[in-house]
């Protein structure tokens, strides 16, 4: 049974979650990390249901159709229904060979990093890269999560303004998505989102990132960052640990490499809007402020053509300028290296 996930942009919307359910007059024990859902248990966002054919159980009850049951894996019922004796929510069922998406079962993640990603072969040769160099160990050690992101593949000249019904990828296009299916069937590691996967969209891409880390991880940060890439645990960590114990009422932003907003034209945004920023190499935001960009000031956040620039990082630092100024939010800005390029880490085994 493949399981390939697709989050959406904005919202992380839980496709069963309209079906009726059989009550009980006991609710049942559905531990730390769940919910109940009628006489059913319901994983908590960030949580998975890890045990025995959880998701077979509570699909066959539901006479949910074969093809369909993939969507139900945060599902589950207690008490021996269909062979599910033994399920619980988790924050993660995949091991370190497969990718600590979620932080290698941990009930708490410090940080989960959105990993930006590409459909080509070169972007998947750079997560396999990614995968062996030994980030993901260092990663669930620190209580770090992590997925990589993709959109949909779309060749250059492929016209998607036009009003073509019934027309089809191109060839290259549906080779690409077959080999992507696949990879994130093997590693569960790899989110795709429903965009096509171009540079003009790279906010949207960020903003799929962003809505996911809040939205599906319990993270108490949210990191961007290249796939190229491995952020420096031993850096970032004590960045943060100086952050709680010193302002407690601050948010953080922080990041490798600070920008003024004033260096290059190409920064500035429309009407000369200028705001302070990260680069993309790789940055992280605090969870509350995280909640207003992609909560809060959503409308504003979303319509970022009004005012910002196809510069996905640049356009970060404005969603922060725009909650600083609009909220009163305090906002600690850090700037330090802490990057290292993954070809130059030692490869795992």
């Amino acid at each position: 049974m493949m399981c390939v996930e697709v989050a959406a942009l904005a919202l992380a919307v839980v496709i069963c979650s309209g079906i009726a359910v059989e009550s009980a007059p006991v609710p049942p024990d559905c531990g730390e990390h769940g919910k109940h859902r009628g006489s059913y248990c319901v994983c908590v966002p960030g949580a998975r249901c890890h045990g025995t054919n959880c998701s077979h159980a509570i699909a066959t009850k539901l006479k949910i159709p074969e093809a369909n049951r993939r969507v139900m894996p945060q599902y589950f019922r207690l008490g021996g229904h269909h062979g599910c004796t033994d399920c619980s929510c988790v924050v993660s069922t995949h091991t370190a060979s497969k990718g600590t998406a979620l932080g290698a079962g941990s009930p708490k993640l410090r940080m989960f990093a959105g990993i930006k990603s590409g459909t080509s072969e070169k972007y998947q040769a750079r997560r396999k890269a990614w995968r062996n160099s030994g980030c993901a160990e260092i990663y669930a050690k620190a209580k770090i999560g992590y997925k990589f992101f993709v959109g949909v593949p779309v060749d250059s000249g492929h016209d998607l303004t036009h009003h073509n019904q019934g027309g089809h990828d191109t060839e290259h296009e549906r080779t690409l998505e077959k080999l992507l299916e696949e990879e994130a069937t093997q590693y569960g590691d790899l989110v795709i989102l429903p965009m096509r996967d171009q540079y003009m969209d790279m906010s949207n891409k960020l903003l799929g990132i962003l809505g996911y880390g809040y939205r599906r991880t319990n993270a108490d940060y949210v990191i961007e960052q290249d796939d190229e890439y491995c952020m420096r645990v031993d850096i970032a960590i004590p960045i943060i640990d100086k952050h709680e114990q010193s302002h407690t009422d601050h948010e953080l932003y922080a990041g490798n490499y600070k920008w003024n907003g004033i260096e290059y034209k190409m920064m500035t945004g429309v009407n000369g809007l200028i705001a302070p920023y990260f680069s993309g190499w790789c940055s992280f935001l605090s969870r509350k402020l995280l909640e207003y960009i992609v909560e809060t000031d959503w409308p504003h956040t979303v319509m970022v053509g009004q005012y910002g620039t196809t510069a996905d990082d640049a356009n970060t630092g404005k969603w922060v300028q725009y909650a600083t100024e609009k909220h009163g939010v305090q906002v600690d800005f850090v700037s330090q290296a802490m990057v290292t390029d993954i070809a130059n880490m030692k490869k795992s085994n």
